[in-house]
């Protein structure tokens, strides 16, 4: 869910910064903005992965504990 919204905040930001070296360094770094989706893949996967762990342990869990806390599950036996 996070992976979109991550991509399309950041894209402007990685797009600048890719100009940004493009302009100061060597032609090899013509490939990498050429091919910018090699660095954008990784890197927001790896943002989208810290951003779901950050939101599993700040919201989901308490809110897990919560429904817990609050609304056991209760079980019926049964009998014969």
């Amino acid at each position: 869910m996070y992976h979109i919204l991550i991509a399309h905040i950041l894209n402007p930001y990685i797009d600048s910064l890719l100009l940004n070296l493009l302009r100061s360094s060597n032609e090899n770094l013509k490939y990498i903005y050429f091919n910018s989706y090699l660095l954008q893949f990784p890197l927001y996967t790896i943002i989208s992965i810290f951003g779901a762990s950050v939101s599993y342990h700040y919201i989901e869990k308490p809110l897990l504990l919560l429904r817990t806390k609050f609304f056991s599950l209760k079980t019926n036996p049964i009998s014969k």
